[in-house]
């Protein structure tokens, strides 16, 4: 399936105006090659919790590796496609990192201030977030049915919130 790679060209419209090509790894249309990364994506962040719960290092540390090395692992794949940002997108893209990385200082912080479980469900949560600036500042609001998803997401993270909560007045076998 890896052997050799043929690459596709793909349109992409930069922000003056002018068109480039974007070169596509036609190995992406094989769904066995769609699915092994997929699972590898799951599996990398399903254990992410567990296993900064178990490290012995500080959170800010953890998050400067885990975006550092993955940063590493990427850089080949996106110099393949011969895209390379420029001015503005360089900029939002560095923001975008700096956040990013932020958010996993923040996050791998709070597994020693409470469960995996409930940590992991919070910073889940961001797509209310995403639904509610998407309505308040692109004026386009989530469907009925979005509304409805998140309601549950608030919901199932409450229950864990609250069962929480009573974890740490009840002991280690209170969840």
């Amino acid at each position: 399936v890896l052997g050799s790679a043929s690459m596709s060209s793909s349109r992409d419209d930069t922000p003056s105006g002018a068109r480039r090509e974007l070169r596509v790894d036609t190995r992406l249309d094989d769904p066995r090659v769609r699915v092994a990364a997929l699972t590898v994506g799951v599996l990398a962040v399903s254990t992410a919790a567990i296993l900064v719960r178990v490290a012995a290092a500080p959170a800010l540390a953890l998050a400067c590796w885990r975006t550092g090395i993955a940063a590493v692992v990427l850089a080949p794949f996106a110099l393949r496609t011969g895209a390379v940002p420029a001015g503005r997108q360089r900029l939002l893209l560095g923001l975008s990192g700096l956040l990013l990385g932020a958010h996993f200082a923040l996050w791998f912080a709070s597994l020693a201030l409470t469960t995996v479980a409930a940590s992991s469900v919070l910073v889940s949560l961001s797509p209310i977030v995403v639904g509610a600036g998407s309505a308040l500042v692109l004026r386009e609001p989530p469907s009925r049915t979005t509304w409805l998803g998140l309601v549950l997401s608030v919901v199932g993270a409450v229950v864990f919130v609250v069962d929480d909560l009573g974890a740490a007045a009840g002991g280690p076998d209170a969840l």
